[in-house]
């Protein structure tokens, strides 16, 4: 349930803070890494699940790409109609 609310909010986010929060997730996953090679990270789902969300995010990134992509074309379509 936690991950349908979670994926909820990351779409409705625009690609400047998608890019933010992928940096955030980044960064997150390093220190993930490094704690258990310390040995001292307790969870080691945490490791897993910050993968999938950094993987949702880029996946939200190409999706919103492409639709600039087909608004850029219909706009272009639109004025050579004219």
């Amino acid at each position: 349930m936690k991950q349908a609310e979670s994926l909820k909010q990351l779409k409705a986010l625009d690609s400047k803070a998608l890019a933010k929060e992928l940096t955030a997730s980044n960064k997150k996953l390093v220190e993930l890494r490094f704690s258990a090679k310390m040995r001292k990270l307790k969870n080691y789902q945490e490791i897993g699940l910050e993968r999938k969300k950094i993987a949702q995010i880029w996946t939200l990134l190409g999706e919103k790409a492409i639709e600039e992509i087909i608004k850029a074309e219909e706009t272009g379509k639109a004025k050579d109609a004219k």
